[in-house]
């Protein structure tokens, strides 16, 4: 009981001084991995490169631009105002991670996808992996 006792106030110690980190705020680059289907056909589409600011993040939020991104612990959601193609939005569902010095948020995204070669041109549903990386450590 004596040894229990003597150890719980270094427990708590390392329990509350835990730092409860977030993404900082900083330039980050994103790239996007995507497919869609046409007449069962599958063929792919991507956005590489795409430079995105966080500009704050806090406990709930990652402020992106002007897109507020829902955090919840290590998950990420919500709805980035980048095109993917045109003017659609990406949908993004992922979690953040801090790997060898580098804040990476990954998963997956949502979005549409604008065909032109199509007769009239078609908007079809895109989906697949997102990978954005801080440009510093």
């Amino acid at each position: 009981m004596k040894k229990i006792i003597a150890i719980m106030p270094i427990f708590l110690l390392l329990l509350f001084s835990c730092n409860k980190e977030n993404p900082p705020s900083g330039v980050y680059i994103g790239d996007f991995f995507g497919t869609y289907s046409i007449n069962g056909n599958i063929y792919e589409a991507s956005l590489i490169g795409v430079q995105l600011e966080i500009t704050e993040t806090d406990e709930n939020h990652i402020l992106i631009g002007a897109d507020s991104l829902d955090k919840d612990g290590k998950k990420v959601t919500g709805i980035l105002s980048i095109q993917f193609h045109k003017d659609d939005l990406i949908t993004i569902n992922g979690k953040w991670k801090k790997e060898k010095g580098t804040y990476i948020i990954e998963g997956d995204f949502t979005s549409n996808y604008l065909f032109m070669n199509a007769h009239p041109p078609a908007t079809l549903p895109v989906s697949g992996k997102f990978k954005i990386e801080s440009t510093f450590n």
